[in-house]
């Protein structure tokens, strides 16, 4: 799992979070956009596609359907 420190995460810029507004799910390397992924389930639907398409944007080589993540109604953990 990707940690990051308190004094790590806001020494981050805005554009190291997928959601920059509300500086939520910190991207600022590969480890981190990949736990963004299967953390997906905790963020409303909007919010859900703008963490992709910031996945998508800055790590293309992230093949999004095959990061494993729990859905919303915590059952047992499912490709996506």
């Amino acid at each position: 799992m990707a940690k990051l420190t308190n004094g790590e995460r806001r020494k981050l810029q805005d554009r190291d979070f997928a959601l920059p507004g509300t500086r939520q799910f910190p991207i600022p390397n590969r480890a981190h956009a990949e736990q963004a992924l299967r953390e997906l389930h905790t963020a409303t639907p909007r919010d859900q596609s703008a963490i992709r398409r910031a996945i998508a944007a800055r790590y293309p080589e992230i093949d999004q359907t095959k990061v494993i993540t729990k859905d919303a109604r915590d059952r047992p953990a499912k490709l996506i």
